[in-house]
């Protein structure tokens, strides 16, 4: 079928005014990527007495760094084999610096189908939060570096629209979390320059965990992801989230539960 000069150029106007979106955390076998995260967490926790008065509210901020280099040792169908050696990991609380377990440390991480094991290097045993947060890290980011399902599956026009698929939401913007129930997700290609994607995504979902929080009964978490992404290379983004969550939770030290809200940003940069 031959078509008009016009019906020809508006077919190619249009197939170049979509932008194929690829975003990955991990590099080739044999090759390696810088990856830097930041995260400013400020909570609040609100006790109240069996009247329903305030009692007690304290509000803490966080701020935690990770700088580390992730390595693919070993790819294939059935089992990887990654490498991460960190140069930072810490949490700053109410000003106070704490080193986390894996800073100067370097890991192995073998991924499979079935379970996720981590080794240091050194030996040294890891706290079961340090392991299972980094256990968690992975296994998401695993998930959505071999669907691409945080970004669109399709090439896309600037301002077009996407629906993330529920059971992909928790991995890509939560992945610490345990979801309770449908989540859902949207995106939008705000803009296109300088050879980098644009993205916005808004989110909400319903959790019965969330990391080290111990949630007394699911909580709603919803937030905004906000991406740009290289369109030639998939290991060149920075992506920052916003995260709310609100809920009750059950404190260490503490009878009954308490009213949280809790309020995040992170910071990822892959490459670059």
């Amino acid at each position: 079928m031959r078509c008009t000069i016009i019906v020809c150029a508006l077919m190619f106007l249009a197939q170049s005014s979509a932008y194929r979106i690829r975003v990955k955390a991990n590099p080739e076998e044999g090759k390696s990527v810088k990856v830097s995260l930041e995260t400013h967490d400020e909570q609040t926790l609100i006790t109240r007495d069996q009247l329903g008065t305030v009692t007690k509210s304290e509000t803490r901020k966080m701020t935690g760094h990770e700088d580390w280099v992730g390595t693919t040792v070993e790819g294939g169908s059935g089992k990887v084999t990654l490498r991460r050696s960190w140069s930072r990991a810490e949490q700053i609380v109410d000003g106070r610096r704490a080193a986390l377990p894996m800073e100067g440390q370097t890991a192995t991480i073998s991924v499979s189908s079935k379970d996720i094991g981590v080794t240091l290097a050194s030996g040294r045993p890891w706290s079961k939060g340090a392991r299972q947060s980094v256990v968690s890290m992975v296994r998401g980011q695993w998930r959505a570096d071999a669907e691409n399902h945080c970004v669109p599956a399709m090439p896309t026009a600037v301002g077009a629209t996407w629906d993330v698929p529920s059971e992909w939401v928790g991995d890509c913007f939560a992945e610490t979390a345990v979801l309770a129930g449908p989540a859902e997700a949207q995106g939008k290609l705000l803009s296109v320059d300088a050879g980098y994607a644009i993205l916005e995504i808004k989110f909400a979902m319903k959790a019965s965990a969330f990391g080290a929080i111990d949630l007394a009964s699911p909580a709603a978490i919803d937030g905004t992801m906000r991406m740009r992404v290289s369109l030639t290379n998939p290991l060149d983004w920075t992506s920052t989230r916003d995260l709310h969550l609100v809920g009750t939770v059950r404190v260490p030290g503490m009878a009954g539960t308490t009213a949280a809200d809790l309020k995040g940003t992170t910071i990822t940069k892959v490459g670059g």
